[in-house]
């Protein structure tokens, strides 16, 4: 009887399709509610695969290495909020009716869901405060930038091949799809901030 193992190579590329769903990437917008936490252990399947595909000790590993260190500090953070979920839901529609039609992602909010609230099946929204939100925005920042200004492997960000054959190199793909991943959750992030800025002056 033959053994099975596991197709990595596919496992990956199903992650990094399920990691940008939910994300319009043109327009850089929420396309549908989500859960953040879930995104980032997607992550998973794509670093095992791309572990694979680097030589060890490349400047392309060393990369990965940077990479997850900094996808660890994405999660310690998020751990530190304390909650079972970390979810872009949409905003009540009185808030956004507030809002001029120009501020980026008026329909939605991220929410802190506690992990107790989620085992009785209920649903209890708390907003991240715009300190959390700034922190938020510079790790997906920093993980941005250390993709995009690393030697050690080549991202456009006016690149818009999204089909692993167009790539000569598998890696560059999956680095791609990360950087894609951060960049997007930066600018949606920084929309957030700005709207929760402009809410608290109006409250003021």
């Amino acid at each position: 009887m033959t053994e099975e193992f596991p197709d990595f190579a596919a496992i990956a590329q199903e992650a990094a399709r399920d990691l940008l769903a939910d994300i319009n990437l043109q327009s850089q917008v929420i396309a549908r509610e989500h859960d953040l936490k879930t995104k980032l252990l997607v992550w998973d399947n794509i670093i095992e695969h791309l572990n694979t595909l680097v030589a060890e000790n490349s400047p392309q590993h060393r990369l990965l290495l940077s990479v997850v260190d900094k996808l660890t500090q994405i999660r310690d953070l998020i751990e530190s909020y304390e909650v079972g979920e970390l979810r872009f839901v949409s905003e009540e529609k009185a808030i956004a009716k507030k809002l001029s039609s120009d501020i980026g992602h008026r329909n939605w909010r991220l929410v802190k869901i506690e992990e107790q609230v989620l085992k009785k099946r209920e649903k209890k929204f708390e907003k991240l405060e715009i300190d959390e939100l700034k922190e938020l925005k510079k790790q997906f920042f920093e993980l941005g930038t250390l993709i995009e200004k690393s030697k050690a492997i080549k991202i456009k960000p006016t690149d818009t091949r999204t089909s692993l054959e167009k790539f000569k190199n598998e890696e560059e793909y999956y680095f791609l799809q990360i950087w894609r991943f951060a960049s997007a959750y930066m600018r949606i992030i920084s929309n957030l901030v700005t709207k929760e800025e402009i809410l608290l002056r109006r409250i003021k």
